[in-house]
């Protein structure tokens, strides 16, 4: 049977959603009419709305001719009306299930459907339907790749959106790493032939996005096309024809721009981060941090936007005097929070990371101590409660600093003793003395706080 959705080779099963979806239509494809659709039984609303959704997704948006039938001579405009009249939950059902198809099955979908998704997309817009901006960012992250692949000659020309691109999908694919289903597989090996070729053959843009490249390679390095870029970012930093880049040491004093985090958090994390920071209490965020964790890290796959988080609220968020001196929630609290998110040792070790790495690369002239101020709170207002985390925080601290990068150690260890320097300077502490004298801070970790 040739399906009117997906692209499926002879010996290929018939994919599970698209049964679900053409039986619904079949039973119901005689009543899908404005008449009945307002009288229908609540147990049928599931039904009817997975037909609908395929009636659309198979329907032009015009009519049909004088002998269809009553599906076919409903245009797509029609049935997402009838839609809206046994909408009872904000379409979240509907969006549900497209979230699953183009989730699943979107590197499949025939033409037609795919542009009946864009097109139902804008109306759902429209109606403000629940979870619609979460199908546009799934939508983005498949079909912004689709487009910057086959207009490569435009995206090279604009390097804003080049080294944009190259940052996205660098940092999601450790997340595509870890998904099993063959739609995402394929997504992630465009993703590593894109940012591969855009970074050989486009190493001078690249360049500007700043240490935070090396941060995103690093998590890459296990996958052969990224272990070959890095081998030659240490040995033979010639073969990017760059000829001003001799030493990867010149990457790591470059900072990264705000827009590259930004760009990491949907409009609404971003304005719930922001609402923390700005109107909630210390002491009342709880309720705040729970609704957060139940909306956006409720899953395991979720887990590695602390990472995102963490980077936002240390580069981009700046509070103003006025909050510092105010009761609302310091980014220290919300960062000890995110860091209890992390559930797996990789992920919490990126997070540490997150937090700490413009401490390794400082540059009084050029980098800005807010970026490194939550790292020092973190580890200083954790004492008298969660010591685990001061402790956990400053041995992760020294083992970067002699272990990120051997060869460059030196660079390192002024890089944190220019963090240690301005911090004390401009009294964001008035010296580590709460650190290097604390009983519960292990012994080794005091001796090498003396040292800094």
């Amino acid at each position: 049977m040739t399906s009117k959705l997906l692209h499926r080779g002879s010996h290929e099963a018939q994919d599970e959603l698209e049964i679900i979806l053409s039986q619904a239509y079949s039973t119901f494809q005689a009543q899908l009419s404005a008449s009945y659709l307002s009288t229908v039984p609540p147990a049928q609303r599931g039904p009817l709305t997975q037909a609908l959704l395929y009636a659309i997704l198979i329907q032009p948006q015009g009519g049909g001719g004088a002998g269809a039938s009553s599906a076919t001579s409903s245009s797509a405009t029609s049935l997402i009306n009838q839609l809206t009249t046994i909408t009872t939950d904000g379409y979240a059902a509907f969006v549900g299930l497209l979230l699953r198809l183009v989730n699943d099955s979107y590197a499949k979908l025939l033409e037609h459907p795919r542009g009946q998704i864009i097109w139902l997309l804008k109306q759902l817009i429209e109606f403000y339907a629940t979870d619609v901006d979460n199908l546009c960012l799934l939508l983005l992250r498949q079909i912004m790749l689709e487009v910057l692949t086959t207009k490569i000659s435009w995206v090279t020309s604009n390097h804003g959106l080049l080294t944009s691109a190259v940052y996205t999908y660098l940092r999601l694919l450790p997340d595509h790493s870890m998904a099993k289903n063959s739609s995402v597989n394929e997504l992630r090996q465009a993703e590593i032939k894109f940012c591969a070729s855009m970074i050989r053959e486009h190493f001078q843009e690249c360049l500007g996005i700043g240490r935070d490249l090396i941060r995103l390679l690093q998590d890459v390095s296990s996958i052969a096309e990224f272990d070959a870029i890095w081998r030659d970012l240490l040995a033979n930093p010639a073969s990017f024809r760059v000829p001003s880049f001799t030493d990867i040491g010149q990457l790591y004093v470059v900072k990264t721009h705000t827009r590259y985090f930004q760009s990491r958090l949907t409009p609404e994390m971003e304005a719930q981060i922001k609402f923390m920071l700005t109107h909630v209490r210390m002491g009342s965020q709880r309720r705040y941090q729970g609704w957060f964790t139940q909306r956006f890290l409720s899953t395991p796959e979720s887990e590695t936007l602390v990472c995102d988080l963490i980077r936002y609220v240390c580069c981009v968020h700046h509070p103003s005097n006025q909050i510092l001196q105010s009761d609302i929630l310091p980014r220290w609290a919300l960062i000890g929070w995110l860091l209890k998110c992390c559930k797996s040792n990789h992920v919490e070790a990126n997070a540490k990371l997150a937090l700490l790495y413009d401490w390794l690369f400082f540059v009084p002239k050029t980098d800005n101590i807010m970026n490194i101020e939550p790292g020092i709170l973190v580890m200083f207002q954790s004492i008298p409660k969660y010591v685990d985390m001061t402790n956990s925080l400053l041995e992760f601290l020294f083992l970067l600093m002699e272990h990120y990068d051997p060869p460059r150690k030196e660079l390192l260890h002024r890089g944190v003793a220019a963090s240690v320097e301005i911090l004390v300077g401009k009294g964001v502490v008035r010296n580590l003395e709460p650190l290097a004298t604390a009983p519960a801070i292990a012994l080794p970790l005091r001796e090498k706080l003396s040292q800094l």
